[in-house]
């Protein structure tokens, strides 16, 4: 009796072993194929491009292959070959080094790949794998425009992003979404980066020629063409049509008295420009809960600065802003050194002058200023700007001084 129950015990296991062998080789010799594949990074991150590690980074990779033949499958692979492409320490292209991978798999890796290129800042390289992996299919994903796009503004000319656009909107006519996120992306890039010519032509792309002609879209038109100094005329016809929608909106008051000012009608500007500094200044629910978290964020609360941003006294402009919140830093990250910095620095102990050609570097940017605070520092230099070309300094002064207690920059940044 018990020898029988031997051999089946026997039997059970011989039948275990008949499945679960493989497996279990399989498995061991990929994690091999893996720490081979480890020991490869290691003389590509240590060797500096001698040739020693070169050959012992390449050797590894070999020896890998030889645990696990399928290499292509594996990420740990693929990053090791894009570790050698960037250091230039490979000859093989991207579509070589890509070329191990399953078809199956190629839109999966594709994306998964470029969002860590692209968070970490190489634009360049993340659409040049989806290039590599999805030939023409590529221009039917977002995430490659977008690298495009941004590799472009940082590295090109803001000129070749807009033409970048107008590429990834030719090459997917139906796709509404796509036009709209990267065109809305991108106008907010390029105002920030003062480039109004191009931030209009991104705005033109982002709500194309049948759109609706509500008052937000004719507001942002306008004031696009106000900043640039183009097309003035169209502006005056769109902001006048959106007003009728709202003729007592702040926002569009003040997009109308700088239309007016660039066309030179002072006075007209002037009155649209009272009219918003005023009504912004009402007491309302909304200014009243903006003053106080004003009052939160004035400089004694702030956190104390660091000893390397203090030494310098140097402050990230909001176009270095935008460059490193699209190198991988959060803009909240780059933006807290503003607040440091004007935390040690403190309030100017000299008078500004009624306008400041040289203004100090400590003032706060657009990104870490609040929402109102911003929009009331745009109305309140308008207004100073307007009055100065009116010949009516002393009356300028008293927006040039507000401007210097809230710590914004008493120039065009205010836009």
């Amino acid at each position: 009796m018990k020898s029988r129950k031997y051999v089946n015990t026997l039997i059970l296991l011989l039948t275990i072993g008949l499945v679960a062998g493989p497996v279990l080789r399989a498995g061991i010799r990929s994690e091999v194929a893996h720490w081979y594949l480890a020991a490869a990074a290691n003389a590509i991150d240590l060797g500096k491009g001698q040739v020693d590690s070169l050959i012992e980074a390449e050797k590894a990779i070999q020896a890998a292959r030889s645990w696990d033949p399928e290499l292509g499958r594996l990420p740990d692979y693929l990053a090791v070959r894009l570790r050698q492409f960037k250091a230039k320490e490979t000859d093989l292209s991207l579509a070589e080094i890509f070329a191990e991978v399953p078809e199956d798999r190629r839109t999966q890796v594709a994306v998964q790949l470029a969002k860590q290129h692209f968070v970490d800042g190489d634009y360049g390289l993340a659409a040049d794998i989806m290039q590599a992996l999805l030939g023409e299919q590529a221009k039917q994903q977002l995430l490659y425009w977008d690298a495009l796009i941004y590799r472009d503004v940082l590295e090109v000319s803001e000129a070749k992003a807009v033409q970048t656009l107008k590429a990834a909107i030719a090459s997917n006519p139906e796709d509404a979404d796509l036009r709209r996120i990267l065109a809305e992306e991108l106008a907010h890039i390029l105002e920030l980066r003062d480039d109004f010519e191009s931030t209009l032509e991104a705005y033109k792309l982002w709500f194309g020629d049948n759109y609706v002609r509500e008052a937000n879209n004719l507001n942002s038109l306008a004031y696009a063409r106000a900043l640039a100094k183009v097309e003035l005329d169209q502006a005056l016809i769109d902001i006048d049509e959106a007003l009728r929608y709202h003729p007592n909106e702040p926002a569009l008051r003040d997009t109308r008295a700088w239309v007016y000012y660039q066309l030179g009608r002072y006075e007209e500007a002037l009155a649209d420009a009272d009219f918003s500094v005023k009504a912004q200044d009402a007491p309302s629910v909304t200014n009243w809960w903006g003053k106080a978290m004003d009052f939160l964020l004035t400089p004694k609360e702030l956190p104390a600065p660091e000893a390397d941003s203090i030494a310098t006294g140097e402050v990230a402009t909001d176009s270095e802003v935008v460059a490193g919140a699209s190198a991988g830093e959060s803009v909240s990250e780059l933006t807290g050194t503003v607040a440091r910095t004007v935390a040690e620095q403190g309030a100017s102990e000299n008078e500004p002058p009624i306008v400041m050609l040289d203004p100090p570097k400590n003032y706060l940017t657009r990104s870490k200023a609040s929402s109102l605070l911003w929009s009331q520092g745009v109305m309140r230099y308008h207004r100073a700007m307007i009055l100065e070309k009116l010949g009516r300094s002393q009356e300028a002064e008293a927006d040039w001084q507000w401007i210097e207690e809230k710590r914004l920059p008493p120039d065009d940044r205010l836009h």
